[in-house]
């Protein structure tokens, strides 16, 4: 997760914070890999189910996506959904990092 400021108009970011979460972790699956672009369906990918708010990349702020590590593997946050009923929670998809350049 990363924080920052606005500086001089600008956003800035500050260092990386990790941050230990519970979720349920499940694979995609069928359709729902039909959604990513074709390069990222080879790719493992993850659906995570958390309390915890995640963030996929914000360009308007430019904010980095949420990174996850998850049995000793990366995964980038692709997409996020709120859930309100009954349990309030996060429905996020992640990507594999293994094949992308680390920063």
């Amino acid at each position: 997760m990363k924080s920052g400021k606005y500086v001089d108009g600008h956003f800035k970011e500050g260092p990386s914070q990790t941050l230990t979460i519970v979720g349920t972790v499940e694979p995609l699956e069928g359709n729902e890999l039909m959604l990513l672009t074709e390069a990222e369906r080879t790719k493992e990918s993850i659906r995570i189910y958390t309390a915890t708010e995640l963030f996929t990349v914000d360009p308007k702020r430019t904010r980095k996506a949420d990174v996850i590590t998850y049995q000793g593997k990366k995964f980038e946050v692709h997409s996020v959904k709120r859930w309100t009923q009954l349990i309030p929670h996060f429905a996020a998809i992640a990507i594999s990092k293994t094949d992308l350049t680390e920063e």
